[in-house]
């Protein structure tokens, strides 16, 4: 009897393709990834699943292209939604290019408060998981907010367009458009800068994490998400700065854990939860800080890298119910990359 695949074939025929395109031996392709010949002989026929989100990413740094794009699964489902969602991508791409602050805008014919207001609802829309409802209001909205930086409230422009900025980028990130949610927290990047906010800027970094950890990149990640943490931890006093620290310290550990670095992983996340014993269930700027949140994450770094053991006794003690119900559906990275931000990435 043919022994049945507990792999995916069709990962394993993307990673083949990708091989066969360069024209490189197995055994090549294998040492660039740092796994053995066998392994990744058997995870191209579909014989082994990639044991993990790390063991993949490095096949996918081997063959020089995103994770997403060896998975084959951007997004949870394959549906009309998904299709409409992807055909806003081009214009938000576009929109991400021309808001650049260097370059005064026009003034904005919308008034702020009406930003505020369509800000809010993309967001609702993307802690929905309706990526395509969000899609639809980004280029437009993106577009307005940069103009209203021109205006007379600049400070609160440069706010809400980091606000928008950041959930470009979280809403590419969940189409499987890695580089592209690149562009969006370099995005948000820049219009914390501009604002002069530390809390924004731990904000920003935070995004820009997600999307290095979203492309495989979990150095490029932990690097910028230490220098983050070192820069917030002197501000702990200021309103928010414990639930962007914390959640900081969340990808420090899914990145540490890419890097190998188990040690220092748990101490990461153990540092998170004692952070988030003390903030408490948090709706913070939307990234749901709290110890749900952070068992979330313990759970997925030690299933992907980890304890399998010490994952089911964290997902015995932690009730999922403690976060708000639109939060719930997006514990698990839709494409196997990331905790959400019911907060994984990236």
């Amino acid at each position: 009897m043919t022994p049945r695949p507990s792999g995916d074939p069709g990962i394993g025929e993307r990673i083949r393709a990708r091989r066969l395109l360069r024209g490189w031996s197995m055994r090549y392709a294998a040492s660039r990834a740092g796994i053995s010949h066998a392994t990744w002989s058997r995870i191209e026929r579909g014989r082994q699943a990639a044991d993990n989100r790390f063991t993949l990413a490095d096949i996918a740094a081997a063959l020089d292209c995103a994770p997403a794009e060896l998975t084959g699964l951007a997004v949870p489902a394959g549906d009309r939604d998904v299709v409409a969602a992807h055909a806003h991508v081009h214009a938000i791409r576009q929109a991400l290019v021309d808001i650049d602050l260097s370059e005064p805008p026009a003034p904005t014919p919308v008034a702020v408060p009406e930003l505020t207001r369509t800000v809010a609802l993309a967001d609702t829309l993307r802690q929905a998981c309706d990526y395509a409802g969000a899609a639809r209001l980004l280029p437009v909205l993106l577009r307005d907010v940069h103009a209203g930086t021109a205006g007379p409230d600049r400070a609160t422009a440069l706010r809400l367009l980091c606000d928008v900025t950041f959930i470009a980028s979280s809403v590419l990130r969940n189409l499987g458009r890695p580089a592209d949610a690149w562009l969006g927290a370099e995005r948000c990047r820049d219009a914390a800068a501009a604002a002069g906010d530390v809390v924004l800027t731990g904000y920003a970094a935070y995004a820009r994490v997600c999307a290095a950890t979203g492309c495989g990149s979990y150095q490029r990640g932990l690097t910028l998400a230490e220098r983050a943490v070192d820069d917030l931890r002197p501000h702990t006093g200021r309103p928010a700065v414990a639930e962007v620290l914390g959640s900081l310290l969340l990808i420090c550990a899914l990145a540490g854990r890419g890097c190998g670095r188990p040690d220092d992983s748990r101490a990461w996340s153990a540092e998170a939860a004692d952070l988030a014993a003390r903030t408490g269930e948090t709706s913070t700027m939307g990234l749901y800080f709290g110890p749900t949140n952070v068992s979330i994450w313990q759970i997925g770094i030690e299933v992907d890298g980890g304890d399998p053991g010490r994952a089911a006794a964290i997902a015995r003690a932690t009730n999922p119910a403690a976060l708000p119900g639109r939060r719930s559906v997006s514990c698990w990275p839709p494409n196997g990359w990331r905790p959400s931000t019911c907060t994984p990435p990236p």
